[in-house]
């Protein structure tokens, strides 16, 4: 882990990208309490919440700016804009899955999750509002561009929820091919949400040119990997949820005749318990494998846009990025009785 993250730091536009997140999460921290006020205090700042590791794909995105060539006061807008967007999506998913994950630390008594998600969304909102009526008077950006900002957040967050809104009306489960989990669902629920930092730039500059289209590509596919990850983590909990799942796909529709065929069985069923669901996963080896190749592969053609794109990105810096996003998502477990967690290219 840290043998990756000082191979990260030796690269001169991740440490860039460092050190501009670290100035947009305090900075986020100090408008946030200034907007809420005594409405909902927030717990004092704290440095860990400038963690390379609490901070990885923000600060991947702000690397992968770099070929618009914005100013510093554009970059630093933009970064405070893709915070709000992440505490917008967290809020969102947070509600939609009934977790929370933190992203504004409210100084709330009790343990309930709901409103403090409702409050992020709140809160993220306002300040991107603050945030482009700032630059409007310090005449950085127009009018025009400030309706833009509010339709393109619009635009390049619904895809995500609009697939989180058809999983949650799923009344049976039905499994689709991989092929169609990976361009119907993971390619709206993640891809575009990895590229849409980027997407959104373009909206309010310039457009895209060749080499900015090559790092959103490199961040779309990057993104699907990571939802590839993502599902062979969390295939048990999918399965007795009835989401859609690259690793049950794999087993529906594969090779290994009895993982087809243990699929088969449960096709159709309303409701899985998670006992059973977790039993159930636990036989599905080539479907795993299956999965981890696909993440592999994402990952892989993910870092040749990107090496493309970016000025000094090289295999050493793919593989330590890779490492230390796949142990982020893993979270250190193994998966169907092999090292997964220790991704390598």
């Amino acid at each position: 882990m840290e043998n990756a993250k000082e191979i990260l730091m030796n690269w001169p536009l991740w440490r860039e990208a460092c050190t501009i997140q670290h100035q947009v999460v305090e900075s986020f921290h100090q408008k946030a309490g200034a907007i809420l006020e005594d409405a909902c205090r927030l717990r004092p700042f704290e440095s860990g919440l400038m963690e390379m590791e609490r901070n990885l794909f923000s600060i991947l995105f702000l690397t992968c700016t770099h070929p618009f060539g914005l100013t510093p006061a554009k970059n630093l807008f933009y970064a405070h804009i893709n915070h709000c967007l992440r505490a917008l999506v967290t809020g969102c998913d947070n509600l939609l899955d009934d977790e929370y994950k933190e992203v504004i630390p409210f100084a709330l008594e009790g343990s309930g999750i709901r409103f403090r998600s409702v409050m992020t969304i709140m809160t993220a909102d306002r300040l991107i509002s603050n945030l482009a009526a700032t630059e409007l008077v310090a005449g950085n950006i127009s009018l025009s561009q400030v309706g833009e900002l509010s339709r393109m957040v619009m635009t390049v967050l619904t895809p995500s929820g609009t697939e989180e809104h058809e999983e949650e009306s799923l009344t049976e489960l039905a499994i689709p091919t991989p092929e169609e989990i990976i361009e119907k669902v993971h390619h709206r629920k993640t891809g575009l949400l990895f590229r849409a930092p980027l997407d959104l730039i373009a909206g309010l500059e310039n457009g895209h040119n060749k080499i900015t289209l090559k790092a959103a590509d490199g961040l779309r596919l990057f993104g699907l990997g990571c939802q590839m990850l993502d599902d062979l983590k969390d295939a048990g909990d999918d399965l007795c949820r009835g989401h859609y799942n690259a690793v049950i796909s794999y087993a529906r529709h594969g090779s290994e005749d009895g993982e087809r065929a243990t699929m088969s069985r449960i096709e159709g069923r309303k409701s899985i318990n998670e006992d059973e669901a977790k039993q159930i996963v636990k036989k599905l080896p080539r479907a795993h494998q299956e999965c981890q190749t696909q993440a592999q592969s994402f990952f892989m053609r993910a870092l040749e846009k990107m090496t493309a794109a970016l000025p000094g990105f090289d295999f050493s810096t793919a593989q330590a990025l890779t490492h230390l996003v796949a142990h982020s998502i893993m979270d250190n477990r193994n998966l169907a009785n092999n090292n997964s967690s220790e991704f390598k290219l």
